[in-house]
């Protein structure tokens, strides 16, 4: 969902787990809150509500990043290099 939200224009508000922070920028492309964090996650959406000039560049900012790291041919080179490299490991 995070990259659907980018790849419409959206900016998003996500817990640090997983692989969020190495994607999300915090406060460039949209906010990391901690996960279980209540009121950090209320002033993040508040911050997005309050502020639409800064909410919609950091949608921009998110889709500008979908665009050139995660788009379809991008995936597939990704893929077809990991496939060559263990078919073909390099001796």
């Amino acid at each position: 969902t995070l990259l659907e939200a980018w790849a419409a224009e959206l900016p998003v508000v996500v817990t640090s787990v997983g692989e969020n922070p190495y994607m999300v920028k915090n406060g460039y492309n949209g906010y990391l809150v901690p996960a279980g964090d209540e009121k950090e996650l209320v002033k993040a959406i508040s911050r997005l509500i309050s502020n639409p000039t800064q909410s919609q560049q950091m949608g921009i900012k998110g889709k500008q990043l979908v665009e050139t790291k995660y788009d379809w041919e991008h995936i597939a080179k990704k893929t077809f290099q990991v496939y060559r490299q263990v078919l073909h490991p390099k001796t």
